[in-house]
């Protein structure tokens, strides 16, 4: 199957294996390099780098096309140790594996359409749904929100991509995030065990909760942590039940 993905997919891969961040100054780098336990480096050995492609119109951002001189191990690499696993460690969240990435758009079919057409990937299914699907409210900022939108999940080997259109009628943190700046990175996004301790833990460290209820199915929750002071990105945690 993933053969299959690859094989039909503009680049002859559907891995994404790296996110860029735009910080302006080294303090929100250091930042992320010590959520994920990894380091930071302006330098990334043994690899060629084409030019950044400006696929912003079609695709939300930009995509970098890698090529690997070395065959690229698929467990998880701290650039600069070169171990295979990263060293044991209490970390913020709980873990250091981003499981997703969101984007907000303004056209979720047109974006759907690019987005599988570039990974190879087969048309993923598109639901629109508010959080009353679940029988349960969220809130946005501390009040009541229904949060409205289509969102599809496209898989990946490494990442799952998240695609978001939220409804102009319905407040959230998808449609702020529109609305301020167009369409973008909305979040990252890590699985936890237990939400409700992670969230307390980064709410008393600074970090405000945005926007949280249950997932759109009712098999887990979930919460938007704003983390941009830092991080320049949203967290978003998720704990699926058990």
């Amino acid at each position: 199957m993933t053969e299959s993905i690859q094989k039909n997919s503009k680049f002859e891969t559907s891995k994404i294996t790296k996110i860029g961040f735009l910080f302006q100054d080294e303090k929100a780098t250091n930042s992320l390099a010590n959520l994920l336990d990894t380091i930071a480096s302006e330098d990334y050995l043994n690899i060629g780098s084409d030019p950044l492609l400006d696929t912003r119109k079609k695709y939300k951002t930009l995509i970098e096309s890698l090529k690997y001189e070395d065959p690229k191990t698929e467990d998880p690499v701290s650039i600069g140790s070169g171990e295979n696993k990263y060293e044991e460690k209490a970390l913020l969240v709980g873990t250091n594996k981003i499981v997703q990435i969101a984007l907000v758009v303004e056209d979720i079919r047109e974006a759907q359409k690019a987005w599988c057409e570039l990974l190879g990937a087969e048309s993923s299914t598109i639901f629109h749904s508010g959080f009353e699907a679940a029988n349960k409210v969220a809130t946005y900022k501390g009040q009541e929100a229904i949060g409205r939108s289509h969102f599809t999940f496209i898989d990946t080997p490494h990442i799952q991509v998240e695609l978001i259109q939220p409804d102009k009628d319905s407040r959230s943190t998808w449609l702020e995030q529109l609305e301020n700046n167009g369409e973008s990175l909305h979040h990252i996004a890590f699985k936890v065990d237990d939400l409700d301790e992670k969230v307390k833990l980064l709410n008393s460290v600074g970090f405000p909760t945005i926007q949280e209820g249950p997932l759109y199915d009712g098999l887990g929750k979930y919460a938007y942590i704003d983390t941009t002071s830092d991080y320049s990105v949203i967290f978003e945690l998720k704990e699926m039940f058990k």
